[in-house]
């Protein structure tokens, strides 16, 4: 995780986060980072869905698919997940959710003890990957460094650094 991220941390209630309708007709998978990071972690908390939903109307009922299930862990992970072909069209609609074991009387209980969730999760670095204009090779010398080339460096920045007087991308 870097930077600003989307962090659940509440004990109870629906953990999700749910996109705006996209158009992913030239999608060919999503890129994405789910941990923990320095929060406290919940070793025995239910897994995170990723679901997808397509409609052309703002007032359609949706019906989720589930396209990846992920066991969240301590460190921050980065997951690419294939689109499945029903999720490449107009007005569709990714969500992140939390899993959970039963509602009572209105409330989202997280497991069987019935105290919530333990730990918390964040997301980062979303990315739906566009697989029409695909490069037919990647080549990078560093020479000068070319940001374009690559999608995020966590804990880098562009600066002067040791062996030379030239912009590098270093991790201090």
């Amino acid at each position: 995780m870097h930077g600003q991220a989307v962090v659940f941390c509440q004990s109870q209630g629906l953990r999700q986060l749910t996109t705006t309708k996209l158009n992913t007709t030239s999608a060919s998978a999503l890129q994405f980072t789910i941990g923990s990071g320095s929060c406290r972690w919940g070793k025995n908390d239910p897994r995170i869905s990723l679901y997808f939903s397509r409609s052309l109307f703002m007032d359609d009922v949706q019906s989720w698919t589930k396209v990846e299930s992920i066991r969240l862990s301590r460190r921050g992970t980065v997951h690419i997940v294939p689109l499945p072909q029903e999720a490449r069209a107009f007005g569709v609609t990714l969500r992140w959710q939390q899993d959970f074991v039963r509602l009572r009387d209105g409330i989202v209980l997280a497991n069987k003890e019935e105290n919530g969730y333990q730990g918390c999760w964040a997301l980062d670095n979303v990315l739906v990957v566009n697989g029409a204009r695909r490069p037919a090779f990647l080549q990078d010398d560093m020479d000068p460094m070319n940001t374009d080339n690559w999608l995020f460096f966590p804990g880098a920045v562009i600066k002067v650094c040791c062996p030379s007087f030239l912009l590098y991308l270093c991790f201090p």
